[in-house]
């Protein structure tokens, strides 16, 4: 019995999405609104054969309106968000991002490689593995530097 009424519950959240995502004016979704109350405000039928053809036409009704209203939108509105010296910046899709805010500017070319590491990098690698809770490097080499 309770299974029934979340699935009739999740059929009127559904509905009321599909509802207020309808196209034209607000006294048209207004009356759907009011008529989806209406219909959801009778009690259940008893009978699990009645219950089972009054959800199923809900169904239909519902992949009707989707198809009407073109299903449900990206809860994403296709900003993303960037961050650039220590702030935070909401980037919209119709907004020109400056190329100040591209963050630190680096060097085309550095002498740095494999061979000669880059001091600063490893600092920075050092620091991370600390924040990490690496206190040595005895758990990867194991006792005695024996594998």
């Amino acid at each position: 019995m309770v299974a029934d009424s979340i699935r009739f519950i999740r059929l009127y959240r559904d509905f009321s999405r599909a509802i207020r995502l309808l196209p034209g004016k607000k006294f048209v979704k207004d009356e759907a609104r009011d008529d989806l109350r209406d219909a959801f405000a009778k009690p259940l039928p008893a009978m699990f054969a009645e219950q089972t053809e009054l959800y199923n036409s809900g169904l239909k009704q519902l992949a009707f309106l989707q198809i009407k209203t073109g299903g449900t939108p990206r809860p994403t509105s296709g900003s993303r968000t960037i961050y650039s010296k220590g702030e935070k910046l909401e980037i919209k899709p119709t907004d020109k991002v400056d190329s100040s805010l591209a963050g630190e500017e680096k060097a085309k070319y550095s002498n740095w490689h494999g061979g000669n590491m880059d001091p600063e990098s490893v600092q920075k690698h050092q620091r991370l593995l600390k924040r990490a809770g690496f206190k040595n490097n005895a758990d990867a080499i194991g006792n005695g530097g024996v594998f």
